[in-house]
């Protein structure tokens, strides 16, 4: 039991200890050290560990740029957060982390799914709107880019993309201005 807390109290630790090997170039390392806290978590059957360490290993796979592995992950995490884990916002997070994931690949409409389906779960998820109107303006769909750029802004005023959310909509009507 005392090592079943101390390592609950580690994982933190484990996962910024991951970053800096990541930051040192060694993402070997770091990603060897996440599957260590994960093997921990699986042994538990500690479902919600496991879904917010797969999610964490993703990113670091991204940032290897193994999205192979990070999408992966993410399936993984979006199995064990299934609907009848009754934990619709976190299944909504995974959605729009896998869009992300999908995204770095150019399977743009795979991103769309995956953005609309977070959407689905989570109506009020600004995250998820901020980062399919990227998409959306990626693909040259300004109008619905526009849309969800302002409701970004709306259900996150003090969000972290509000200054990039703005830049996009300033040159959305930029470019719809030209156009006329």
């Amino acid at each position: 039991s005392s090592t079943l807390v101390t390592m609950s109290m580690a994982v933190p630790a484990y996962n910024n200890l991951a970053w800096i090997m990541l930051q040192r170039g060694e993402s070997g390392t770091a990603i060897d050290i996440v599957t260590s806290v994960l093997d921990w978590a699986t042994g538990r059957d500690d479902a919600a560990a496991q879904i917010r360490i797969l999610a964490h290993r993703a990113w670091l796979y991204a940032l290897a740029f193994d999205y192979t592995a990070a999408i992966a992950d993410v399936d993984a995490a979006i199995a064990l957060a299934s609907p009848e884990a009754q934990a619709p916002f976190i299944e909504a997070e995974l959605y729009n982390l896998r869009g992300q994931m999908v995204m770095l690949t150019y399977e743009w409409n795979v991103a769309l799914v995956d953005y609309n389906r977070a959407l689905e779960l989570a109506p009020d998820y600004a995250e998820a709107y901020y980062n399919r109107g990227v998409l959306l303006y990626t693909m040259a769909q300004r109008l619905e880019a526009l849309d969800d750029f302002q409701r970004y802004l709306e259900l996150s005023a003090d969000g972290d993309q509000v200054q990039s959310a703005r830049e996009y909509i300033d040159n959305i009507y930029a470019e719809l201005s030209a156009l006329d």
